[in-house]
């Protein structure tokens, strides 16, 4: 009998982490090339299945652009995107070793990176407090939700849920960093 040790779960990925320059929502992630053609790519077949695209063809297809941007699959990835019933493709992202609230969280891939030369994957700076994460060569792991009956089981950990604290009625949580407003200075 095969026992496998240390291997990585289907569906998922794990790598460094860049937060999303632009203008964003708190929730979002943007996936890279290389990850989104290995973690979508029988999304991507079953897509060109229906095209009449034979095994070889797909095949060869995912594994000439695995590190090259296609526009071709670019097109295939925002179509399963725009197909998803929430705002992108529900991953949940998390960092371990950190178990406290909003260590793990559900967000929407909503892009897919076109430069396969940036493999992070991008998130926003605004909930990166739960996770401990400070963007200086942090790596998360991430896992695509497989269908629509688990995505809204795992609806409670969305970010915004995180903000209250568990053990103190209606206070923050000290995971939670509230951003202070930028008062304008003069430019010498």
């Amino acid at each position: 009998m095969l026992f496998r040790s240390g291997c990585r779960s289907h569906l998922s990925f794990r790598n460094v982490i860049t937060s999303i320059k632009g203008p964003h929502d708190h929730d979002e992630l943007h996936m890279p090339w290389g990850v989104a053609t290995t973690v979508l790519e029988y999304h991507v077949y079953n897509k060109l299945f229906k095209q009449n695209w034979t095994v070889n063809e797909m095949l060869g297809l995912m594994n000439k652009y695995a590190h090259e941007y296609s526009p071709f699959i670019d097109n295939i990835f925002e179509q399963l995107i725009a197909e998803s019933p929430f705002k992108g493709l529900p991953v949940t992202h998390g960092r371990n070793p950190s178990l406290h609230r909003g260590s793990l969280q559900l967000l929407f891939a909503t892009k897919v990176k076109k430069d396969p030369k940036d493999p992070t994957t991008s998130f926003s700076d605004l909930i990166s407090s739960p996770y401990n994460s400070d963007f200086d060569g942090d790596a998360m792991s991430s896992t695509l939700v497989p269908d629509v009956f688990m995505a809204q089981g795992l609806m409670d950990l969305r970010p915004f849920f995180s903000g209250l604290d568990l053990k103190k009625p209606r206070q923050l949580s000290k995971h939670i960093i509230q951003t202070k407003p930028e008062i304008g200075r003069a430019h010498v």
